[in-house]
């Protein structure tokens, strides 16, 4: 598997999309598939050292994107949205401390967003809220 791992990062295409996505662009990438996927999105998280969301076409590819993340990728923050976790605050304020994954699938993004007051601390994080 390691070896997998460090042919897959040595992709001469990756530096010039980590640029792109570093630079603020937004992109839809095609033809990548299976778990692939998640050793890309991985990767592009390393090398840019900040949060990217990955958006699927629906929850049942989120959760699929989800585990392989989780598998293959366990040095990496990761959280599969959903607006309704009770643990949400806590869940993205784990995340800021390096580079991590968010997947979030179409239907969650539908759902109304929390609205947390500034201030407030998360009891399991013991950290201050960020969003209003």
């Amino acid at each position: 598997m390691h070896e997998l791992l460090e042919r897959f990062s040595g992709a001469t295409v990756l530096p010039a999309l980590a640029e792109r996505l570093a630079a603020g662009a937004h992109t839809g990438i095609s033809g990548v598939v299976g778990a692939a996927r998640s050793l890309l999105a991985a990767n592009l998280a390393r090398r840019m050292g900040r949060t990217i969301v990955l958006i699927p076409d629906d929850a049942q590819a989120a959760r699929a994107l989800h585990l392989d993340l989780s598998v293959l990728n366990q040095d990496l923050g990761l959280l599969l949205f959903d607006p309704e976790s009770p643990r949400l605050q806590a869940q993205l304020a784990a995340l800021a401390g390096g580079p991590s994954v968010i997947v979030a699938s179409p239907e969650t993004l539908n759902r109304p967003a929390p609205v947390w007051d500034k201030g407030v601390e998360s009891r399991e994080s013991g950290t201050a809220s960020r969003l209003s």
